[in-house]
């Protein structure tokens, strides 16, 4: 597999990543079962492919949202 990482974007190299290490560690969110201003949080580990695949989840979510208004593909949109 060729490696994007010199001439590709930033989801193209996290499709890549995914592929070929997906089970490594990328990030680490607080469990959402405690509060925000607890001492000691616990944290669970995301993969390369679970961000991945949440990537594209948002992706195509936003996708159809933007089709469903009728603005075309490729335009510039801001999210608040």
């Amino acid at each position: 597999m060729d490696s994007p990482l010199s001439t590709s974007n930033h989801l193209a190299v996290l499709q890549y990543r995914a592929k070929v290490d997906g089970s490594a560690y990328i990030l680490k969110i607080p469990k959402s079962n405690q509060a925000p201003d607890a001492a000691s949080l616990e944290w669970a580990n995301i993969t390369i492919a679970q961000l991945a695949a949440d990537v594209n989840t948002v992706a195509h979510f936003l996708a159809a949202e933007l089709k469903a208004k009728a603005i075309p593909p490729r335009s510039v949109v801001s999210l608040w």
